[in-house]
């Protein structure tokens, strides 16, 4: 079973009774793995509680903002947690997920009318006859949000090709086009893959299709003296003129 998936929560302390009626619902999540939770209620005595906050926010794979006017209106919240949090989700991709607790002005707040809202039309859990139907949707959608995103993580590239592939010259100069002996005004760049090979790393060509780069790397490769130890590696990611037929990045890494 893989890891559980880090889920921050943040809320503002006069929120703390609603928060911790939420917490209870999120035990189907917890007990079948797919999360585990995080408030700063688990900071204990003794510990540097911006630290144990920061850290956290570090490792989230996940952040759940409960809104109200008061979390609105945190100056810690907004600019520590909020935006800490906001810039992982765009760099990093970590999920967000808003929950209005109580009615609030928060449409004035980009970052939070850019992300659909729980409970479903936005309506506030204390508009809500029973509380606890809120917070079961609250869970509900974030449960089933998180083990999508465990899912896709989860996934094994699948080999599209089980043939077992033959590391040699000649093996790869059959795969290679552009199949005539003779190549003209490129001497250049023959002395460069000349030295590249010499010296070891990475060689890179780049150009636009038709341009010549695979006759080129035919040439170095008949011209060389390799020695009976070495190994050669060739794929391509597009075939030309078969659109249909355009290689991915998966036969790559199955390859």
């Amino acid at each position: 079973m893989s890891k559980p998936l880090d889920l921050f929560i943040s809320y503002a302390h006069k929120d703390k009774a609603m928060k911790n009626r939420l917490i209870p619902h999120f035990a189907g999540m917890v007990s079948s793995g797919v999360a585990d939770i995080w408030h700063d209620e688990f900071i204990e005595p003794g510990d540097r509680w911006f630290d144990e906050i920061d850290r956290e926010m570090q490792k989230a794979d996940a952040a759940l903002f409960l809104l109200s006017s008061d979390f609105l209106n945190s100056n810690f919240i907004q600019q520590v947690e909020v935006e800490k949090l906001l810039t992982r989700h765009h760099e990093e991709g970590v999920l967000i997920f808003f929950a209005i607790l109580r009615p609030c002005d928060w449409k004035p707040f980009k970052y939070v009318s850019d992300i659909q809202l729980l409970p479903t039309e936005a309506k506030p859990v204390t508009r809500h006859r029973l509380a606890d139907t809120a917070y079961t949707e609250i869970a509900s959608a974030i449960r089933k949000k998180l083990q999508e995103h465990k899912e896709r993580q989860n996934k094994v590239l699948i080999p599209v090709s089980i043939d077992p592939l033959q590391f040699s010259k000649n093996s790869l100069l059959k795969l290679i086009p552009g199949g005539s002996e003779k190549l003209f005004g490129r001497e250049k760049e023959l002395a460069q893959l000349k030295e590249a090979g010499e010296k070891g790393g990475v060689f890179v060509w780049v150009g636009s299709g038709g341009v010549g780069k695979s006759a080129l790397t035919r040439r170095w490769l008949l011209d060389g003296e390799w020695g009976s130890d070495t190994r050669f590696f060739g794929t391509s990611f597009y075939s030309q003129g078969t659109k249909d037929q355009a290689a991915t990045s998966g036969q790559f890494l199955a390859d």
